[in-house]
């Protein structure tokens, strides 16, 4: 059987479906950053509620089901705006290890040559493989 697509997501070729396939992402997200727009709102996004702005370049995402377990894969990159309002780039994002539970990850941002600490972004995506 080949994998398929319905109304109710996808059906992969081991009848495993997106919500319990060990092949897809159980999570992700397309936010705004806060650089020249309104951090935490949502682009984007599967089984993400909400994201949580904690500081500037730090951010939580919560999802909306919650992982089996806290030994998830977190993928993330981030965009950043120069100041002549092109983008410059793809820079520096960390997914942190903690504090990562069940129900959220957290992720924190910096712009390439920033050494003082975090910095907001345009965009940052988050995905999120577990079992």
């Amino acid at each position: 059987m080949a994998s398929s697509l319905n109304g109710t997501g996808v059906t992969f070729s081991d009848s495993t479906t997106q919500t319990s396939g060990k092949q897809a992402a159980k999570a992700w997200v397309n936010f705004q950053g806060g650089q020249g727009n309104t951090a935490g709102t949502i682009n984007g996004s599967f089984n993400v509620s909400s994201i949580t702005v904690n500081g500037t370049g730090d951010y939580t995402a919560n999802f909306t089901t919650a992982m089996p377990n806290t030994t998830y894969s977190v993928v993330a990159t981030s965009e950043y705006s120069n100041t002549r309002g092109d983008v410059a780039g793809f820079h520096n994002v960390w997914a942190s290890a903690y504090p990562t539970t069940t129900s959220s990850t957290n992720i924190q941002t910096t712009s390439g040559g920033n050494t003082s600490g975090y910095a907001n972004v345009a965009t940052a995506c988050i995905v999120i493989f577990s079992s």
